[in-house]
């Protein structure tokens, strides 16, 4: 089956006719030029070659640098990294727990949506969703309208009261990553460490995005306050309404 996906996924970054055709144009004028001028065959096809590496290998390269990264965490923790073409091309699990469920899981190579349908009606994402489990979705990326769109379907495709989508910094993704957080789980502590400086990265490396959110609301003595900066919860504890999510200043 993955092998079908990454035939699949490669036949859509083949280079088009015209393209060929140019290339084809270029190199028999470089041979050609190279002749007239006594050059020898051999260093005629160095340029040639180069630009044919470029055509075929070039689109590889495009294909395997993500573009957007998706953060999904629960507990567990795991993030998808989305090419242009809005391919899965990796995934990571940043707890035992994510370990766990990507091991139960084949999302590599999927488009993004059929990953996080996958996902989210895997039997222990399920199960822990109708537990009153939260779990947090951030899409954050370097192309705007990527991830304004990839946002956008997220969220009508997760219809669970307790799933929170929102919009975040892809610049703090690499802070993140150096703390051995998920983006989601990352930004859930900075939230709690402003209510209670005492915290450590280790304190909520396996705490549940519940438990960060009930230690949020203890630490800062003001339920309204405290659930205004909480996903989507708007002081009832229900819906998926404003999508705040843990980002300030940069959400949608």
């Amino acid at each position: 089956m993955m092998n079908k996906r990454i035939k699949r996924t490669f036949d859509q970054i083949h280079a088009d006719t015209q393209t060929k055709t140019q290339t084809k144009e270029y190199v028999m004028q470089q041979i050609q030029h190279h002749s007239k001028h006594g050059s020898s065959t051999k260093r005629a096809l160095i340029p040639a070659i180069a630009c044919l590496f470029l055509l075929f290998f070039g689109g590889r390269w495009l294909f395997f640098t993500p573009t957007a990264t998706i953060s999904m965490d629960i507990n567990p923790s795991i993030e998808l990294n989305v090419n242009r073409f809005n391919q899965v091309i990796g995934v990571q699990s940043y707890n035992d727990d994510g370990e766990k469920l990507l091991e139960s899981l084949d999302v590599l190579y999927m488009d993004y949506e059929q990953a996080v349908d996958t996902i989210m009606n895997n039997e222990m994402i399920a199960s822990l969703l109708e537990q009153d489990e939260i779990m947090s979705i951030a899409v954050l990326g370097s192309n705007d309208t990527q991830t304004e769109t990839i946002l956008k379907q997220i969220r009508s495709c997760t219809n669970s009261q307790h799933t929170y989508c929102y919009r975040g910094d892809a610049e703090e993704l690499q802070d993140a990553h150096a703390s051995g957080l998920s983006y989601g789980k990352y930004k859930a502590y900075l939230d709690l460490k402003e209510v209670d400086p005492s915290i450590q990265i280790d304190d909520v490396k396996n705490m549940t995005m519940r438990e960060i959110r009930e230690q949020i609301i203890a630490a800062s003595h003001s339920d309204s306050d405290a659930l205004s900066s909480i996903p989507g919860m708007n002081g009832n504890g229900n819906g998926k309404k404003d999508g705040n999510g843990y980002q300030k200043g940069k959400n949608s």
